[in-house]
């Protein structure tokens, strides 16, 4: 079918807040496609082809560094299963409360492959040409530098990605691009589609998505694309209607 990219937050021993998937959750997640044959795959490998044929592959992916994420990734590792963390260059630099500082930051580069996830997680759409340039750069080399390999991986951080971010990723030597449009990837095109998972969300849930049809994703990009639509309509109707609400 294609590849399904599961993307994690906080994966702390308890959780108390929306994107929080609690640890014994986590690794129940996790067995459960492990018992039922799924393959995992880097996040770096995921505009390969071969991928793209009749089994739905998974590539697990962190955001943000969290240090919580540590103990998730040493688990991943042990069971032989790879995984992708997109670090905030900026919170590693001044070890940001609850990320990860320099030291864990190197043990979590021996059990992940590194990914950046822009300088100080700012908005890419928001910046100019040249802040955008930079933002991207910056993370880069710098997580370069710390972990001793290439950094080819990029998420957009809150999954705000147009062609320009992609573009622009692209000539700073990223090869693969990810957003956090809920879809499964059918096809290997820029950006790549992450699933946000979420708290209390079982391990039936979650094999469900990988076992899904091309029915079921048929319709999630329909109702996406409507939805998008939708919003497109009035957002260029508002400006009509208050016009006519204003005295001459």
């Amino acid at each position: 079918m294609g590849v399904l990219v599961l993307m994690y937050h906080r994966t702390p021993r308890q959780a108390g807040h929306l994107l929080d998937v609690a640890m014994p959750l986590f690794r129940s997640q996790i067995q459960i496609l492990q018992a039922s044959g799924v393959r995992f795959i880097r996040f770096g490998e995921t505009l390969d082809r071969r991928w793209y044929g009749v089994d739905t592959v998974v590539s697990v992916t962190f955001d943000d560094g969290h240090g919580s994420n540590l103990e998730a990734m040493a688990f991943l590792h042990d069971a032989g299963i790879p995984s992708t963390s997109f670090f905030v260059s900026d919170f590693v630099r001044h070890g940001r409360d609850g990320f990860m500082d320099l030291a864990m930051f190197k043990a979590a580069s021996a059990l992940c492959e590194v990914g950046a996830h822009g300088a100080s997680h700012t908005a890419l759409t928001s910046l100019g040409p040249d802040a955008l340039a930079a933002e991207l750069s910056t993370s880069k080399a710098y997580l370069e530098a710390l972990c001793g390999g290439a950094v080819t991986t990029l998420a957009a951080p809150g999954g705000m990605i147009n062609r320009r971010v992609v573009h622009t990723a692209l000539k700073l030597g990223y090869e693969v691009v990810g957003d956090s449009v809920a879809l499964l990837n059918a096809a290997p095109s820029l950006p790549l589609h992450r699933i946000c998972l979420l708290n209390g969300q079982s391990p039936e849930f979650v094999l469900s998505l990988v076992r899904a049809g091309s029915l079921y994703w048929l319709y999630k990009r329909l109702c996406r694309t409507s939805a998008l639509v939708a919003a497109r309509l009035l957002s260029e109707e508002r400006p009509r209607i208050f016009k006519g609400d204003l005295p001459p």
